[in-house]
């Protein structure tokens, strides 16, 4: 596969980094790193949101965390495609969104469809995905996958960039192949299952809207839930111009897709929206 050189990962501007030495001033004098009875208190009180409007709705999303605080802050604006697209759902569509983390699409999606499935492998973005889900209260209308998704039922290595909160880029069962700023990421075990697998074992209803964000494992991703892409009617993925992207787009167009629209990003990826040619309701 090729994939693209760029580093991916954030670099602090100077202000953000004159920002960073006062608060650890801050944090030093008050001693707000030891384990001391206020300092436990004052941490533990510490309960910080970010709300954004989306539609005419007001959301709210767990920060405390500059990643966390970006990612409320651009639901508008770092994927219009996206949001677009979200703007469409109605009452009667199911939307699986693998490759979830905490929520920014999954919660909006929630607000205007029938069920939302939120797939994400990280069990601290998982943590954050349940506190949005239940502060937007949309917690009756969300299941929460929390694994990874694979093609096959077994235990694999994830590799994870670092412990940040609201992290992406995880790497399935193998080193990661997008080159990031941390060149040492840490590893952890986990069991991974095929969503083909597991919506047919609960005979769960399956989804019309599918959405696939997952940074490089998309063709474990597909192969371990085709039956469920085949059979909806939109597929909203984050692809590469790689011999997967192209090797999917076919698979897409063989069972009646089209490419209805497209975002192009940084680093040589391409946000495709594709949908049914004469799709019925579903």
């Amino acid at each position: 596969m090729f994939y693209s050189t760029a580093e991916f990962g954030y670099k602090p501007s100077v202000y953000r980094r004159v920002v960073r030495i006062v608060a650890s001033l801050f944090i030093f004098i008050f001693r707000l790193n030891k384990n001391s009875l206020m300092a436990t208190e004052i941490n533990q009180m510490l309960d910080q949101w970010t709300s954004v409007q989306f539609q005419n709705f007001n959301l709210r999303f767990k920060s405390g965390h500059g990643r966390l605080r970006w990612r409320a802050m651009t639901l508008n604006t770092e994927e219009p495609l996206m949001v677009d697209w979200l703007s469409t759902f109605g009452k009667s569509d199911i939307f699986l969104d693998i490759g979830a983390n905490v929520g920014t699409y999954s919660v909006p999606a929630a607000i205007l469809a029938k069920r939302v499935y939120s797939v994400e492998l990280d069990p601290a973005n998982c943590y954050l995905l349940k506190e949005n889900i239940i502060e937007n209260k949309v917690n009756d209308k969300v299941i929460l996958f929390p694994f990874p998704a694979s093609d096959r039922v077994e235990m694999l290595e994830i590799y994870y960039r670092d412990r940040g909160l609201g992290d992406a880029l995880q790497s399935v069962g193998r080193p990661q192949v997008l080159q990031t700023l941390n060149p040492d990421p840490y590893v952890l075990k986990q069991l991974c299952f095929p969503l083909d697998h597991i919506f047919n074992l609960f005979g769960l209803e399956k989804p019309n809207k599918i959405k696939i964000d997952v940074d490089g494992n998309e063709e474990v991703v597909v192969n371990g839930a085709w039956g469920l892409i085949s059979f909806a009617n939109e597929v909203y993925v984050e692809l590469n111009d790689d011999d997967f992207g192209r090797q999917f787009k076919a698979r897409l167009f063989a069972v009646g897709f089209k490419l209805d629209s497209e975002q192009s990003l940084q680093r040589g990826f391409t946000n495709c929206l594709f949908k049914r040619l004469n799709a019925a309701p579903r």
